[in-house]
């Protein structure tokens, strides 16, 4: 499911926040499922140098563990990643509710084997270089025009979020003699620096 990215920018702000205040009825404790391993970060994932990463899937089993008191988290738990981490409503709607059937999405499922092959999935310490968001400093100051949401934006800040992905934060611009909210969007920096290009 991409369901953010069928929204405009503002529209997928909202989106996030009303699932993030809600609490989480989709899943309980001991369901199965398969995480698609974009979930667990997309700097993650594309570090893990898998083969066809950019446009092939590929899916790890999970089950869920304790939700948290006020039901708006659940523990997700990945034995054989060896991994665990508390997700959202966000995190279930994108990646935690299921894995479309193999006739709709082709996909590959990590066994043993896979983690033989390719260690790396089991290092979830990014490297310096992925995290190091001063990397991405250049960006501050630019200004970008999203044509989706049909909004000019400035470049406040670059930070890391909680999914480990190097994001851009951004304000609106104000066009002369019109009112613009000065909340905060997220982008992250890989649709900035394309967005700059255009």
């Amino acid at each position: 499911m991409i369901s953010p990215l069928l929204r405009r920018a503002a529209g997928a702000t909202a989106w996030t926040r009303e699932l993030q205040s809600s609490p989480i009825t989709q899943v309980k404790p001991n369901d199965t499922l398969l995480v698609d391993l974009r979930g667990f970060g997309a700097d993650w994932y594309a570090s893990r140098d898998l083969p066809d990463w950019r446009t092939h899937t590929y899916v790890v089993p999970c089950l869920y563990g304790q939700l948290t008191s006020d039901r708006k988290r659940i523990q997700l738990q990945c034995p054989l990643l060896k991994h665990s981490r508390l997700v959202d409503n966000v995190f279930i709607s994108m990646y935690g509710s299921g894995i479309p059937s193999p006739s709709v999405l082709s996909h590959t499922q990590i066994d043993p084997t896979w983690i033989q092959s390719y260690p790396s999935l089991l290092d979830f310490a990014l490297p310096s270089k992925v995290l190091h968001a001063d990397a991405y400093a250049h960006l501050i100051g630019k200004t970008f025009y999203d044509p989706e949401a049909r909004e000019s934006y400035v470049v406040r800040k670059i930070i890391v979020n909680r999914t480990r992905d190097i994001v851009a934060v951004v304000v609106p611009i104000a066009k002369p003699g019109q009112y613009v909210s000065r909340k905060t969007e997220q982008y992250h920096v890989a649709d900035v620096e394309f967005m700059l290009k255009r």
